[in-house]
C-alpha cells in the first residue's frame, strides 16, 4: 500500500501503511544461522600446547591490551567436566604482563572461585579465542617440511657482500 495524503484544513496529513507482521522473521532467521557457523580462529589449528599471548578488551571500539604470557591447551571438550563453550580455549596463565592487570575478570570463574587474572597464575582457565595471540606459530598448511638436502642459492638473486651503488 502507498502513502495516502490528506489536507485537512490548513495541515498535510500522510496516513502509512500498517506494518506487514511476519516479514521480519526472515532476517531474523538469518542472523540466528551466521550467529550459530562456527568460527575459526589460529587457535584452532594447533597441534600441540602452543605459548600465547592473552589480549584483553579495553574500551568500545574493539581495541585489546596484551596482559598475560600463557599456553594453549589442545583440550577438546570438556573443562573442569563442563562442555567447553563455543569460541573459548584453555590456557594456563604463567604470567602476567604487569601487575596493574591482576584485577581483570576473567569470562568464566574457575571451579575453587578464581575470577580475576590475577589469581589465576599457574592455573588453568577459559579465555576467547579472538583474545588469543598465539606467538612463534606457524599454520601448519604453510609449513615447509624439513628437506634432507642443503639449500641452493637462487640464481636469480646470488649472494653478494659488496653494497650496492
Amino acid at each position: 500500500m502507498i502513502p495516502v495524503s490528506q489536507e485537512v484544513g490548513q495541515q498535510q496529513m500522510v496516513v502509512m501503511p500498517p506494518p506487514v507482521l511476519g516479514q521480519a522473521s526472515s532476517a531474523c532467521a538469518q542472523s540466528s544461522v551466521a550467529s550459530t557457523t562456527a568460527q575459526q580462529y589460529p587457535v584452532d589449528t594447533i597441534m600441540t600446547n602452543t605459548p600465547c599471548l592473552l589480549l584483553y578488551p579495553v574500551g568500545r571500539a574493539g581495541k585489546t591490551k596484551e596482559v598475560a604470557k600463557a599456553q594453549v591447551h589442545l583440550a577438546r571438550g570438556l573443562f573442569e567436566e563442563k562442555p567447553i563453550p563455543i569460541g573459548y580455549a584453555c590456557v594456563q596463565v604463567e604470567q602476567l604482563l604487569k601487575s596493574s592487570y591482576e584485577d581483570n575478570e576473567i569470562d568464566f570463574s574457575t571451579a575453587d572461585g578464581k575470577s580475576c587474572l590475577g589469581e589465576c597464575v599457574g592455573t588453568t582457565i577459559l579465555w576467547h579465542k579472538r583474545d588469543i595471540l598465539l606467538v612463534d606459530h606457524v599454520p601448519l598448511a604453510t609449513q615447509a617440511l624439513p628437506s634432507t638436502e642443503p639449500r641452493e642459492a637462487s640464481p636469480a638473486a646470488p649472494f653478494s657482500r659488496e653494497p650496492t651503488p
